[in-house]
Protein backbone atom coordinates (compact mmCIF):
# COMPACT_ATOMS: atom_id res chain seq x y z
CA UNK A 1 0.00 0.00 0.00
CA UNK A 2 1.50 3.24 -0.96
CA UNK A 3 1.30 6.51 0.84
CA UNK A 4 0.83 8.19 -2.40
CA UNK A 5 -2.82 9.69 -3.69
CA UNK A 6 -4.08 7.35 -6.02
CA UNK A 7 -5.73 10.61 -7.83
CA UNK A 8 -3.68 12.17 -10.32
CA UNK A 9 -4.91 15.76 -9.62
CA UNK A 10 -3.83 15.06 -5.31
CA UNK A 11 -0.98 13.05 -6.17
CA UNK A 12 0.18 16.40 -8.26
CA UNK A 13 -0.72 18.62 -5.49
CA UNK A 14 0.96 16.72 -3.39
CA UNK A 15 3.97 17.67 -5.23
CA UNK A 16 3.58 21.02 -5.71
CA UNK A 17 3.45 21.10 -1.44
CA UNK A 18 6.65 19.02 -1.72
CA UNK A 19 8.54 21.16 -3.97
CA UNK A 20 7.46 24.48 -2.79
CA UNK A 21 7.59 24.06 1.08
CA UNK A 22 11.86 24.51 1.00
CA UNK A 23 11.85 26.64 -1.36
CA UNK A 24 9.58 28.82 1.12
CA UNK A 25 11.55 27.58 4.37
CA UNK A 26 14.72 28.55 2.69
CA UNK A 27 13.35 32.17 1.71
CA UNK A 28 12.14 32.83 4.85
CA UNK A 29 14.97 31.70 6.96
CA UNK A 30 17.30 34.31 4.77
CA UNK A 31 15.12 37.11 4.83
CA UNK A 32 14.90 36.54 9.27
CA UNK A 33 18.70 35.82 8.95
CA UNK A 34 19.41 39.27 6.83
CA UNK A 35 16.96 41.62 9.84
CA UNK A 36 18.51 39.70 12.38
CA UNK A 37 20.66 43.43 13.27
CA UNK A 38 18.35 45.62 12.10
CA UNK A 39 15.43 43.99 14.31
CA UNK A 40 15.71 46.00 17.50
CA UNK A 41 12.86 46.39 20.00
CA UNK A 42 14.80 48.43 22.60
CA UNK A 43 17.66 49.74 23.48
CA UNK A 44 19.14 49.91 26.59
CA UNK A 45 20.11 52.67 28.47
CA UNK A 46 23.89 51.70 28.35
CA UNK A 47 23.67 50.82 24.46
CA UNK A 48 22.00 54.09 24.04
CA UNK A 49 25.03 56.06 25.72
CA UNK A 50 27.86 54.04 24.06
CA UNK A 51 26.20 55.28 20.51
CA UNK A 52 24.40 52.35 19.33
CA UNK A 53 21.35 53.92 18.98
CA UNK A 54 20.82 55.26 15.93
CA UNK A 55 21.19 59.08 15.67
CA UNK A 56 18.22 61.63 14.71
CA UNK A 57 15.25 59.03 14.90
CA UNK A 58 13.21 58.17 17.74
CA UNK A 59 14.01 54.97 19.41
CA UNK A 60 12.53 52.99 22.48
CA UNK A 61 14.56 52.73 25.92
CA UNK A 62 14.01 49.73 27.75
CA UNK A 63 14.97 49.22 31.37
CA UNK A 64 14.32 48.80 34.89
CA UNK A 65 12.22 51.88 36.92
CA UNK A 66 12.92 53.04 40.72
CA UNK A 67 10.38 52.30 43.16
CA UNK A 68 8.64 55.57 44.01
CA UNK A 69 10.37 57.32 41.03
CA UNK A 70 6.98 58.08 39.09
CA UNK A 71 4.67 60.60 40.11
CA UNK A 72 1.09 60.91 37.80
CA UNK A 73 0.16 64.64 37.24
CA UNK A 74 -3.56 65.65 36.85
Amino acid sequence: MSWLPKSPKARRRLWVVVAVAPILALAVGLSLWAMQDSVTFFYSPSEATVDKAPEGRNIRLGGLVEAGSVQKSG
